[in-house]
């Protein structure tokens, strides 16, 4: 039942980018609408820091001057009280998307929800592309990101 769970994630992710792209750039071919790509993917668990509202860098990527469209896609995962896990994306350390969800234990036994987001950016300089979280802090437990969280950019 688990392993499935990857599987669709992938393909929302992947279904998400094709309708982003399709739509931000035209329907055109992949070799002309898409010139590069950089994808990052973590492959452990990432632990949120103590402070609340203390950001976590996930994912660097760092990309020539140009046009280009961000996705990330993360899972947060709570085994204690509900509260705030946010995720976005920093271009040259300004914010330029973030999204959140509340994690924890009610009414899930160890809760979880996918924390996914877009940005646009064009730029005359090499862009310095961050995928942050945070938590807003709670009861106790504390909020980690689940391995397989993604960053894209195209």
């Amino acid at each position: 039942m688990f392993q499935s769970k990857p599987k669709i994630r992938e393909l929302t992710f992947c279904g998400s980018l094709l309708a982003i792209v399709g739509s931000t750039i035209g329907f055109t071919t992949a070799a002309t609408a898409i010139p590069m790509a950089y994808y990052q993917r973590t492959t452990q668990d990432s632990t949120l820091p103590l402070t609340d509202g203390a950001r976590s860098a996930l994912l660097v990527q760092t990309v020539p001057a140009g046009r280009y469209v961000i996705n990330y896609s993360v899972t947060a995962i709570n085994p204690g009280i509900n509260e705030n896990v946010r995720c976005g994306v920093l271009v040259n350390g300004s914010e330029v998307s973030n999204h959140g969800v509340v994690v924890g234990s009610i009414p899930d036994p160890i809760g979880t929800d996918t924390i996914s987001g877009v940005a646009v950016t064009n730029s005359s300089i090499p862009l310095t592309i961050e995928l942050v979280c945070s938590h807003d802090g709670g009861a106790d437990g504390l909020p980690y990101i689940s391995a397989g969280a993604e960053l894209a950019v195209f």
